[in-house]
């Protein structure tokens, strides 16, 4: 129970999840939202790749992106995001992030079977 007596609840996760960041109803009733129907990784494997904006899970470290002004840059030039679409990809997911309140897209992920050219897959398991 939260401190208004409303339900909450919290992740278990890698990251900062904590009773801080709790997601709490109105006061019991939240909107949610699930679709996902994925081969299992026998069939389909697929790679888990770091976004190169992660966010930083510190709170007193930052990450290079947020410190360096020629970040971008430097990104632009390193492949995958080199060439072909990944780095626009990259920039309408962070878009969509943004659009939807999720603030720590720290990974996507690809199907191996389409190579660098494949579609970014947006899965999030948390509050966005």
């Amino acid at each position: 129970m939260g401190p208004a007596s409303n339900v909450c609840f919290f992740a278990k996760c890698p990251y900062m999840c904590k009773t801080e960041y709790a997601v709490c109803g109105n006061p019991h009733l939240l909107e949610g939202s699930l679709s996902a129907f994925l081969p299992s990784l026998n069939l389909a494997p697929r790679l888990s790749i770091p976004n190169p904006w992660i966010r930083s899970y510190s709170f007193d470290g930052k990450e290079e992106w947020e410190v360096n002004p020629l970040y971008c840059d430097t990104v632009r030039e390193i492949y995958p995001y080199s060439n072909g679409n990944r780095l626009l990809n990259i920039i309408d997911m962070a878009v969509f992030d943004f659009l939807i309140g999720n603030m720590d897209r720290h990974h996507y992920e690809m199907f191996t079977k389409f190579g660098d050219d494949g579609f970014l897959l947006h899965l999030d398991n948390a509050r966005g």
